[in-house]
């Protein structure tokens, strides 16, 4: 077992860490910012074969009552770079979608407009390829430089966008042990007041459609992708489709799950695809809602709701 020393914070409650504000302790943590702690922290956590996990703005994840037997490595690198007259970006994994958002706009660069009110970091965008309004990080994507065990040992590797194997909510970073360390984007030159307008109505659609006002980890479920379920559309050809998806939320309005609660957890009544936390609950609260869903939706529909949030330390 590791020390607890300078390098190491032992038995860090995770929650706060977390949009959704659900999760218990984590054996170790350290937040990282220089590739030297990176490297010294993996060699540490293989010395010691542990678990580790890569935590960013704590969006889109779900971290167990119990907490996460291992590390947490917390990724606070947050330098960028961005040329104005080529439309390249360069970030860090740790910096925050809203700050390279706002400083892109200033820099009259357009393409991520569509990320407003998105909470978390670039890393994590790349990771699970986040995406709102029919559009998606990957299509901006130059190169990612990545932290990569392979042959035995840790290397720095570079992929291109075509190597990342973007899809729906995913990558290749979710099949493989890659630590992404820097993002390279290539933008388009636009005008500041026009992406202003665009954000301005996005951000009136989001709060319009979600639950700001609540802890959240965004959309629990993804969209169902109708190619999947060729027969289904016959069945419900009232269902609205959006790029070739069903949003998942459809299918728990239709059943009549908005506002069903378990603990201090509940489906939103404002977006059935988000479950809020109304102050004080558990990821076992959670949990069962999940399974709410899932199963009532398989059998009323013969749809299985896939989940996009991630689950931690169960």
């Amino acid at each position: 077992m590791m020390k607890e020393n300078h390098f190491w914070k032992k038995d860090i409650l995770l929650a706060p860490y977390t949009t959704f504000k659900i999760g218990g302790p984590a054996s170790y943590f350290k937040e990282i910012k220089e590739k030297q702690e990176l490297e010294m922290a993996l060699r540490e956590i293989q010395k010691n074969n542990l678990p580790y996990f890569v935590l960013g703005a704590g969006s889109n994840i779900l971290i167990s009552d119990q907490g996460f037997k291992g590390a947490i490595l917390k990724m606070n690198n947050t330098s960028y770079q961005i040329s104005p007259k080529t439309g390249e970006v360069e970030v860090e994994a740790g910096a925050k979608l809203s700050k390279i958002l706002g400083e892109t706009v200033r820099n009259n660069l357009t393409g991520l407009e569509w990320s407003v009110g998105i909470p978390g970091t670039m890393g994590g965008a790349i990771y699970v390829n986040c995406g709102a309004f029919n559009k998606q990080i990957s299509d901006y994507v130059k190169q990612v430089l990545v932290y990569q065990f392979l042959d035995s040992q840790w290397r720095w590797q570079i992929y291109n966008q075509e190597s990342c194997h973007f899809d729906y909510r995913g990558s290749i970073f979710q099949k493989s042990d890659d630590i992404i360390w820097q993002v390279g984007l290539i933008l388009t030159a636009g005008k500041k007041e026009k992406s202003m307008e665009e954000m301005k109505n996005y951000l009136t659609q989001r709060k319009i459609k979600q639950p700001l006002n609540y802890p959240t980890a965004g959309c629990i479920f993804k969209n169902v992708l109708i190619e999947e379920y060729p027969e289904l559309i016959k069945k419900i050809p009232n269902a609205p489709v959006i790029e070739g998806k069903i949003p998942a939320g459809w299918f728990i309005e239709q059943y009549g799950l908005k506002k069903f609660q378990i603990g201090q957890a509940m489906i939103s009544e404002q977006h059935a695809n988000f479950i809020i936390n109304l102050g004080g609950a558990r990821a076992q609260d959670v949990l069962g809602l999940i399974k709410v869903c899932q199963e009532k939706i398989f059998e009323k529909f013969g749809v299985k709701l896939e989940l996009e949030i991630q689950l931690v330390g169960f």
